[in-house]
């Protein structure tokens, strides 16, 4: 532990971690998670309430923290079209 972080009073409480802190655990392939469902609040109006949709991201072998060269943009690129000027980049 680097630093102690006491903020009762807020939430959520977060820190950051500069990589290579802590040493990596090895990974278990063999390890499976449990979904656990839950029920959305039914006294909510239902106008209130809107399933979009759910997407699973696919896994990358790509690992940010040893990249030579990390190219961003966000927002601030104001549209789409200003984003597309990335992909250049990127190979």
């Amino acid at each position: 532990m680097l630093a102690e972080i006491i903020t009762p009073n807020h939430r959520p409480q977060m820190t950051t971690v500069r990589p290579g802190t802590f040493q990596e655990r090895p990974h278990d392939y063999v390890r499976k998670g449990k979904i656990i469902h839950h029920d959305y609040l039914t006294d909510l109006p239902k106008d209130r309430i809107r399933w979009i949709r759910s997407e699973r991201e696919p896994q990358t072998e790509q690992n940010l923290e040893k990249a030579s060269v990390v190219v961003c943009g966000g927002r601030g690129m104001q549209s789409k079209k200003n984003l597309k000027s990335f992909s250049s980049l990127r190979d």
